[in-house]
């Protein structure tokens, strides 16, 4: 039977401390090779290292993190960044293509279709991160982003190395398909989305 006086049991003690992340950095850093190895985005490209870097993006936006996006292991959740990616895109949407999402027009949506995530290091709250988003591919009905997430000032439990906040901590795969919300079906691109996404992240 469970010790309700124990449960849930203490964390281990290398992985309470500031040190757990400079350990956990380490094996992410092994794991991914980020930095040299190729990766496999935008509808089948392969992207180099060299891709997730700040001076591949034009358009970014802060984001701050939360108290509670910290997990149990003292870094952000991988699932954090997902909405990152979402605030990051509508937020560009917003302030440049004019998206009113709050309206129901019965018009045209951007349905998600597709995400993903590659991380390459953690971080916790609460640095300060900075969302690089530009463009994969744009087709009739649907437009594919890539977000990159930076780190805008250094998170003292995480091990200083050369260009921290010029390399992404982790690197995102986002598509919108363009539906018509009366027949539910895909229809084009709104023309001020087109024109926003090729004026600002081309």
């Amino acid at each position: 039977a469970t010790n309700i006086s124990t449960y849930p049991p203490p964390l281990p003690a290398e992985i309470r401390t500031c040190f757990d992340m400079e350990r956990l950095q380490a094996i992410v850093s092994h794991l991914t090779l980020a930095g040299n190895t190729e990766r496999m985005l935008g509808g089948g490209k392969v992207r180099s290292g060299n891709e997730s870097r700040r001076n591949r993006f034009k358009w970014f936006l802060t984001l701050n993190t939360r108290w509670k996006d910290n997990d149990i292991y003292g870094h952000v959740n991988n699932v954090v960044y997902y909405s990152l990616f979402d605030t990051a895109v509508n937020t560009f949407l917003i302030k440049h293509a004019g998206l009113e999402p709050w309206k129901k027009s019965g018009g045209v949506v951007g349905f998600v279709v597709e995400s993903r995530c590659t991380y390459y290091r953690p971080v916790r709250y609460p640095v300060i991160l900075e969302a690089g988003v530009r463009i994969a591919k744009i087709g009739t009905t649907s437009i594919s982003y890539e977000i990159a997430i930076f780190t805008q000032k250094k998170d003292k439990c995480t091990k200083p190395h050369a260009a921290a906040q010029d390399s992404a901590v982790a690197m995102g795969y986002f598509v919108h398909v363009y539906v018509d919300q009366d027949s539910g079906k895909p229809t084009a691109i709104p023309k001020r989305i087109l024109q926003a996404v090729t004026n600002h992240l081309l």
